[in-house]
């Protein structure tokens, strides 16, 4: 058995206690330091998605694109944005496109815009400007397509600037935050 004698005097207990006190100090700055430096190097895998998606005619061309292409995965995404009504001799009387236009070239404009359903919207004519609110769902005209159910339909005046899409580009990324 090993036996070690230590013998305590007022030096020693003042000795021990400092070396105690700078070892309790020292650990406390290393885990303070380990705090600090794992909550700011932390990623966030949350991200906050707000319900209702807004369009721009900075991103509308490149939504639809990707809408489009990807119907499955943007299935009860509620969205809002403006144009104006459009429709073609075949539609049902409660269908219609949320149109803007285009502009391709100089002497190209197209109407780009999402097939929409509206209970009353034979009610308003074509060319009126209105703003909606709607869930994307899925639909045929000619096909499969994404069609917005709208919730909210409100008449607007016609925009005096930012009135035409910018067109698709090929670097856009498409993910479920698109918007």
């Amino acid at each position: 058995m090993f036996v070690y004698n230590i013998k305590l005097d007022s030096k020693n207990i003042v000795k021990v206690v400092f070396v105690v006190l700078c070892i309790i100090i020292t650990l406390f700055f290393i885990y303070s330091t380990y705090q600090i430096i794992t909550e700011s190097f932390r990623v966030q895998d949350e991200v906050p998605v707000p319900d209702v998606q807004v369009l721009t005619t900075g991103n509308y061309a490149n939504v639809l694109r990707v809408v489009y292409n990807n119907l499955q995965d943007y299935l009860g995404i509620h969205v809002s944005f403006t144009g104006y009504v459009y429709r073609q001799s075949d539609f049902p009387p409660d269908e219609f496109v949320l149109a803007r236009n285009l502009v391709v070239s100089d002497t190209d404009i197209f109407i780009l815009g999402f097939l929409c359903r509206y209970p009353d919207i034979s009610n308003i004519p074509d060319g009126t400007w209105i703003e909606i609110t709607g869930e994307i769902s899925e639909g045929t005209y000619n096909g499969q397509i994404p069609i917005v159910i709208v919730n909210e339909l409100k008449q607007i005046e016609a925009p005096t600037e930012d009135i035409y899409l910018q067109p698709p580009d090929n670097a856009y990324i498409p993910t479920m935050l698109l918007f």
